[in-house]
């Protein structure tokens, strides 16, 4: 998911909320990157599940050759071990809630209901 939006890789980890996410690798912007890059509660609301599954997830930074910089500059392979899954308080996957984005994002464009 490389140069998609914080929203779409939060959709992709609310899809995918569980255990089951040990079986997933994604290619995509730094979840580290996309937390530090905003405030906590601009995270809580564009990224909140980027947010709650940081500290368990194993973030490998690709490291950058291209000629310009800022092409794929902040692109990480994210991998989701059962092993750190497990770390995960008993409640974790408990709280599922869809996520709701504003509709004024420029990063994100949303499909009225």
């Amino acid at each position: 998911m490389p140069h998609c939006s914080r929203q779409l890789t939060n959709n992709f980890l609310y899809a995918n909320w569980g255990e089951g996410l040990s079986n997933c690798i994604l290619l995509a912007n730094s979840f580290s990157g996309i937390v530090d890059s905003c405030l906590h509660r601009d995270a809580l609301n564009m990224a909140g599940y980027i947010l709650r599954i940081r500290p368990y997830v194993t973030e490998i930074q690709l490291e950058n050759s291209f000629e310009y910089e800022e092409v794929f500059n902040d692109l990480s392979i994210h991998i989701f071990t059962k092993q750190d899954l497990l770390k995960t308080p008993a409640d974790f996957w408990n709280s599922r809630e869809e996520p709701q984005y504003l509709k004024k994002d420029v990063e994100f464009i949303a499909t009225a209901r």
